[in-house]
């Protein structure tokens, strides 16, 4: 859904998702598809049957690159130390932040959700990278006025990483605040399978 200057709003199970574009920087969004390229290229499309997955990789919504670009990691600690590249002249999808390989991408909007729901940000789900990773955030947006970044660690120094024009950066989701702490957990054996221990819930 393509939004330079106005507002995307979603539903997510009834609560109100509303992105507030900045004026002359382009945002663009999608529903996060089914489809993923190496799951496509496994045998007859077999990694499909695992429902989990197929239905994790439509979760939420993506935020696609303005314009392509590459990154490199020499391994130093700087901001220096991370050389970024776009494919044409022009405006750089990301930035060296915090150095130690990190990429910092720049969300031109501000995000808002209902009362009591926190924003989920992180990298495309079941769309691994080689060389680095999304970061996971979560974003108060039901009351923060601010823009936010999301970022990419990477994971080892030298390779060339690549994003494509158009290609999926970050991705978003809604989450009721204290979800975890309210949700009540138990444990209890299997009978099926005989006598034995019940697993344990850990806090920490």
């Amino acid at each position: 859904m393509p939004n330079n200057w106005g507002v995307a709003s979603f539903m997510v199970t009834r609560a109100k998702l509303i992105a507030y574009g900045l004026p002359r920087q382009p945002l663009e969004i999608r529903a996060a598809p089914h489809e993923r390229a190496w799951m496509d290229a496994t045998d007859q499309r077999y990694a499909y049957r695992c429902l989990p997955l197929a239905i994790a990789n439509a979760h939420g919504w993506e935020i696609l690159c303005p314009s392509g670009f590459s990154a490199y990691w020499d391994g130093g600690r700087s901001s220096q130390a991370v050389s970024i590249t776009p494919d044409h002249e022009g405006h750089k999808p990301a930035i060296s932040h915090f150095g130690y390989g990190v990429l910092t991408f720049h969300v031109p909007a501000v995000f808002r959700t209902e009362a009591g729901y926190d924003l989920m940000v992180q990298g495309p789900i079941n769309r691994p990278k080689d060389a680095i990773a999304g970061l996971s955030g979560m974003v108060e947006a039901d009351w923060t006025p601010f823009t936010f970044t999301m970022n990419s660690g990477s994971s080892r120094a030298n390779p060339f990483v690549t994003y494509a024009r158009r290609g999926a950066a970050n991705l978003k989701g809604s989450i009721r605040k204290s979800a975890q702490s309210a949700t009540t957990r138990r444990c209890r054996p299997n009978s099926r399978h005989g006598r034995q221990a019940a697993p344990r819930f850990s806090t920490g």
